[in-house]
């Protein structure tokens, strides 16, 4: 079957379709398929529906109800953490909020007691012998420690 290109109208109602999943608070997954097999289209083309979809809605929301909507997630976040015991709802929270404030490729060290583990560290050391890219990432944050890291 050939490739059509989709008309203006076609292409806007991909796009608001896109637009209803994100803000109903599906999977981003579960819409990547979605939108996939009730267009039939290529993944490439639901990733650009989606960065369409997410502008459409940055549009809607507008500036000022941009920050007043970053501002009630951060407190809704911060409220369930408070209210749970259950720790991996804490870890997700803790991520959203990262992601939000733009944190969430930061390395935050945490206040915790140390026990070293030799066969973990054995194992470590494997991996990153084994994998070039592991290495190099490592030995860049090694150096980047204050007073450096001598070979």
């Amino acid at each position: 079957m050939a490739f059509v290109r989709p008309t203006q109208a076609e292409s806007e109602k991909r796009v608001k379709a896109t637009a209803d999943l994100l803000s109903s608070g599906v999977r981003q997954t579960q819409i990547k398929a979605l939108i996939a097999q009730r267009f039939d289209v290529s993944p490439r083309s639901v990733e650009r529906y989606l960065r369409q979809a997410r502008a459409m809605l940055i549009e809607e929301l507008g500036e000022g109800d941009t920050k007043l909507h970053r501002s009630r997630s951060l407190d809704q976040y911060r409220q369930i953490m408070q209210d749970t015991d259950q720790d991996s709802i804490r870890v997700q929270c803790q991520t959203r909020i990262d992601k939000i404030l733009g944190l969430e490729h930061q390395f935050s060290p945490l206040a915790v007691k140390h026990e070293h583990n030799h066969q973990v560290s054995i194992k470590l050391m494997e991996q990153v012998r084994k994998q070039p890219k592991l290495r190099n990432r490592l030995m860049s944050v090694l150096n980047d420690l204050p007073g450096g890291f001598d070979d």
